[in-house]
């Protein structure tokens, strides 16, 4: 089981060497830490008002860009001086201009920012060959694959990112490979396995349910939307607006469920979201 205990340094992942610092389509390795601090506290900065602000530890604009951007490059400088990782300057370009155009949504409730995107996985390659030590870091690996049991770096996965299988198949590693998505009546493990219009409900492909029917998630409901009446009766029904009482984010059309102070969880305004 992976332990994630370098989750301070897979930021640096995204990183490298570039080109030319006069090329816009590339970020050069050195300059990394800068650009990411611009665009993450940009959007803390752009997106949170003063009352949300006071979950990041920064007392201006200019302090998050310095202490983001000093953090980022060191745990970058160190990973790459090691020889752990190569890099395509290019997806890094990529990589922060899909994280910019995402918006507002990068930020979580818990104050969590971050840059995310389809070619931040392709910034970075691992160098370490077949076999080499790797210990729970996939990120080190060329296959991105290093197997929990050994802590070696193993093959490539059966469905390898950013786009293992067709739209008509599912990845069944397993079974070594993308399959064939099921139909309705067929027995399933999780929705990825069920035709796009079906959904996963107790082992087994099916259409989804109707407001007023009973659930268990919410992507049982054709409304998207699995409402708890008590901490024990559920049923699918339209995402409720501001205002009304909620149990979990996933039940408030803003994805926000919060309380203040002692009253009861309602739903509301979505946690920095630049309104």
């Amino acid at each position: 089981m992976r332990t994630w205990r370098a989750a301070g340094l897979l930021v640096a992942l995204w990183t490298g060497c570039g080109s030319t610092a006069s090329d816009p389509s590339v970020i050069p390795r050195g300059n990394w830490g800068t650009e990411l601090a611009t665009v993450e506290c940009r959007q803390i900065f752009g997106c949170c008002d003063s009352t949300e602000r006071m979950r990041f530890s920064f007392a201006d604009e200019a302090q998050c860009r310095q202490m983001i951007a000093g953090k980022a490059q060191k745990d970058l400088d160190q990973i790459f001086a090691l020889g752990w990782i190569t890099y395509d300057g290019k997806a890094a370009r990529r990589c922060l201009d899909e994280s910019v155009a995402a918006g507002c949504l990068r930020i979580q409730f818990n104050a969590t920012v971050g840059v995310a995107g389809p070619s931040c996985p392709q910034v970075s390659r691992g160098t370490g060959k077949l076999g080499a030590t790797c210990e729970d870091l996939d990120f080190v690996c060329e296959s991105s694959n290093c197997l929990s049991g050994s802590g070696t770096c193993g093959p490539p996965r059966a469905c390898p990112p950013p786009a293992p299988c067709a739209a008509s198949q599912y990845c069944d590693e397993g079974l070594g490979g993308c399959m064939p998505v099921k139909a309705d009546g067929v027995a399933c493990a999780s929705n990825v396995e069920c035709d796009a219009s079906l959904v996963c409900r107790l082992g087994v492909c099916g259409a989804p349910l109707q407001d007023g029917a009973a659930c268990s998630l919410n992507s049982d409901c054709i409304s998207g939307a699995c409402i708890r009446s008590s901490p024990t009766i559920t049923a699918c029904g339209a995402p409720l607006p501001d205002g009304a009482p909620c149990m979990l984010v996933t039940e408030c059309a803003s994805g926000s469920c919060s309380s203040t102070g002692t009253a009861p969880n309602t739903c509301g305004p979505r946690f920095c979201d630049g309104l």
